[in-house]
């Protein structure tokens, strides 16, 4: 019912033509939207790091309007300093794995050495079955908590921060009037 031509001279360009046919507005049928992704907002201090600026800005944007206060960095060497002088002042830490100098997997393990119960997300744009933050068993490093692939989609970053945060209250939960701190 259509059609595309295809017009190329060299030193000239090409050209394509795109003919699509025509539609009379009883046959449009309306297509539902799925609008039920579910957005969880919380209100913790977040350390965010990654070395692309338009990354951090975007992130920072989407977690500041989920209700959480951000403290971002761009360099991760900054970012471990800001962190050790500061360690109580953050509840998670989201990391991107490939940074220059120090790896978000290197900053993840220097933070965990600093407060070891500290709840992290390691961000990759690499393929979810790649070995990043798992050692050579494939054994995801105890100190990540989550595992997060780029590019960070608002329902899916909320959700894995919540189920992040729900992992780290149920190993804290009370038993027995004990405290339980794994």
């Amino acid at each position: 019912g259509g059609m595309i031509t295809v017009q190329s001279s060299v030193g000239s360009g090409t050209q394509f033509d795109v003919y699509l046919p025509t539609i009379k507005p009883d046959q449009l049928k309306a297509v539902p939207v799925n609008r039920t992704e579910t957005v969880s907002q919380g209100n913790e201090r977040i350390l965010l790091v990654d070395d692309d600026q338009s990354v951090v800005f975007s992130v920072e944007l989407m977690l500041r309007q989920l209700g959480y206060t951000v403290t971002s960095q761009s360099d991760p060497n900054q970012a471990l300093e800001l962190f050790r002088s500061t360690p109580d002042q953050f509840d998670l830490v989201i990391t991107d794995q490939a940074m220059p100098q120090l790896s978000g997997l290197a900053l993840a393990e220097q933070i965990a050495n600093i407060r070891p119960r500290l709840p992290i997300i390691l961000c990759t744009g690499y393929d979810p079955t790649s070995s990043y933050g798992a050692d050579e068993n494939d054994q995801i490093a105890d100190y990540i908590s989550e595992v997060a692939i780029k590019p960070l989609e608002r329902h899916e970053l909320s959700a894995a921060i919540r189920h992040v945060f729900h992992e780290t209250m149920r190993i804290k939960e009370p038993c027995n009037g004990q405290h339980i701190d794994h």
